[in-house]
């Protein structure tokens, strides 16, 4: 697939080297942060829990847990979580 995207001057002099590379990099990246961010806001509504924001956004229960705490956020978990995870 290919797409046009534009991008502003300040943001070509952030890329390093500006290759397919550098940039399918920065869209990966960019994804995933979108994909945690939109797990954070459901779990902060409190519509779901952070086992399942962390499920959402692709990442372990722990790793998610240090997102949300990053962000200020205090999140449940319990044994049968913890036991999910694990299992």
């Amino acid at each position: 697939m290919t797409i046009t995207v534009k991008l502003s001057d300040e943001i070509l002099n952030v890329i390093p080297a500006i290759d397919e590379n550098a940039i399918t990099g920065l869209i990966e990246l960019g994804a995933k942060q979108m994909r945690i961010e939109q797990a954070l806001t459901i779990f902060k509504e409190g519509k779901i829990s952070i086992w399942r924001a962390s499920r959402i956004a692709g990442l372990p229960l722990r790793e998610m847990i240090a997102h949300a705490q990053a962000r200020g956020f205090r999140p449940f978990t319990d044994d049968d979580m913890v036991a999910e995870e694990l299992g």
